[in-house]
């Protein structure tokens, strides 16, 4: 390509960057700096003594000082984002704590409807959890109208990342995961779907927006920093992300034949909530 033309493609991209510029939601955090960038996030403790910590070894973590139940999130301040636009969130994280006896915790992203910030949301996260067997997964909560519904997919990985990615023109959240992270380029599979336009879900309409955050929880567990409950690599973007794979659905005989057995875990022990295992 001769150089005026590589002048004249450089000032086209300059002009379309300004002409479409990212939306104003968008944006990344590798969690660098020394502690929490105020201008992205605000941190906001659910319950106990939970936190999300940043020390600048480049990664946020989860601790909790008593073995007390605990709930810490980082809501996302750079923006909210509108109903009607495409986006696509995501994180690498690390469980790396020994599960003890009646114990559970996890990292991971969510969204809410800002409108109802309170009540309605969905997250994904990578969960360890105490049960028969004990187990580590990627997991999903379906918060509306008081009840949380959950579905889980097994998994033998401490490490990985998540995606929770909405298309605006189909009405779906969905939740996935890339077992190796960022090793290799991200190949992202589906495991959850939502559809928070629904009148026994959401009810969102076109006024309504989407509100970010990082979120970890656990229960009867004393975790330092050390312990290795970490996230990285936080990003938004305005495009809905590709779905390279789908895991099957529970019931189906290839369920069956990677041990479906799994399906009779115990009732998972926070109260209320409604379980569906794949493995």
């Amino acid at each position: 390509m001769r150089f005026g033309a590589l002048i004249a493609l450089f000032l086209f991209s300059a002009m379309a960057a300004q002409a479409f510029p990212p939306p104003a939601f968008t944006g990344t955090d590798n969690f660098n700096a020394g502690a929490m960038d105020s201008s992205k996030w605000v941190s906001v403790t659910l319950n106990g003594d939970a936190a999300l910590t940043q020390t600048g070894d480049g990664v946020v973590r989860y601790s909790t000082a008593t073995s007390a139940n605990g709930n810490a999130v980082w809501l996302w301040q750079v923006g909210v984002a509108p109903f009607s636009s495409d986006w696509s969130m995501q994180m690498d994280v690390a469980n790396l704590r020994t599960i003890g006896d009646s114990q559970y915790f996890n990292i991971g992203i969510g969204v809410r409807n800002t409108a109802n910030i309170e009540t309605q949301g969905y997250s994904v996260r990578l969960d360890a959890t105490d049960g028969t067997p004990q187990s580590i997964g990627w997991e999903t909560d379906k918060e509306a109208g008081g009840d949380t519904t959950m579905d889980r997919y097994n998994t033998l990985t401490q490490t990985g990342s998540l995606l929770l990615t909405w298309s605006a023109s189909t009405h779906t959240l969905t939740a996935a995961f890339d077992e190796n992270g960022a090793t290799g380029g991200y190949v992202w599979t589906a495991f959850s779907t939502y559809d928070p336009t629904l009148a026994d879900t959401w009810n969102m309409t076109s006024g309504d927006t989407f509100t970010f955050l990082l979120t970890a929880s656990s229960q009867s567990a004393n975790i330092p920093t050390t312990d290795g409950i970490y996230a990285d690599n936080f990003s938004i973007s305005g495009t809905s992300a590709f779905i390279t794979n789908t895991v099957p659905e529970p019931g189906t005989p290839a369920l069956l034949a990677a041990g479906g057995a799994l399906l009779a875990l115990a009732g998972f022990r926070r109260a209320g909530r409604v379980k569906s295992v794949r493995n």
